[in-house]
């Protein structure tokens, strides 16, 4: 049980991860180390957001990184679902 609660725990930070990294932007326009090393490692979940946002919405335009918004929500919506099945 305790595995689980770890992955899920990773789970939730990457998560949070990815919402930190749609929220940059936002508040800062200096491109920063981190900035760069935190895009990297959500670039997976990102480009995945993206083909669901293309999905959903087509060629839409937005003012904002929908994938980026997108891959949050998926990421939510899993762990909600896994969590749901596992306990």
């Amino acid at each position: 049980m305790i595995i689980f609660k770890l992955l899920f725990l990773a789970w939730d930070l990457y998560t949070l991860a990815l919402l930190v990294n749609f929220l940059v932007p936002f508040f800062t326009k200096k491109e920063q180390p981190w900035i760069k090393l935190l895009a990297q490692i959500c670039e997976p979940a990102v480009n995945v957001g993206k083909i669901v946002t293309k999905k959903i919405f087509g060629d839409k335009e937005f003012s904002f990184d929908m994938g980026a918004l997108m891959a949050v929500i998926v990421c939510i919506v899993i762990g909600v679902v896994a969590s749901a099945i596992v306990f």
